[in-house]
């Protein structure tokens, strides 16, 4: 997360200032910025189409559990887990029933 925004900031202030305000070394960063991409991140790009898919297919309002079993059903292996992390990130995974005392 600090390497993003030393990434995306640095065409306006110099590395170095910025890796001593957000408190990382500067070799650091620059071994993080030639590293390559980790061999989860495009499949989590993949499966993040495949959620998105899955959810407009089931008109939106499914939870994590019923998604779930919709993709099995679909040969997409996926572990409800990602999902639960994907309703912060990307859509909002239908919740249990609220309930208001009046």
């Amino acid at each position: 997360m600090r390497y993003d925004q030393i990434k995306s900031m640095r065409s306006f202030y110099p590395v170095v200032p910025m890796c001593r305000t957000l408190e990382v070394s500067e070799s650091s960063f620059h071994a993080w910025a030639i590293r390559p991409p980790s061999a989860r991140k495009p499949e989590n790009a993949r499966l993040e189409i495949e959620v998105l898919a899955a959810h407009q297919r089931t008109r939106e309002t499914y939870g994590a559990e019923r998604l779930h079993s919709d993709m099995v059903d679909h040969s997409v292996h996926i572990t409800p887990y990602p999902l639960r992390l994907l309703r912060s990130n990307t859509i909002k995974i239908a919740g249990g029933l609220t309930r208001s005392t009046l």
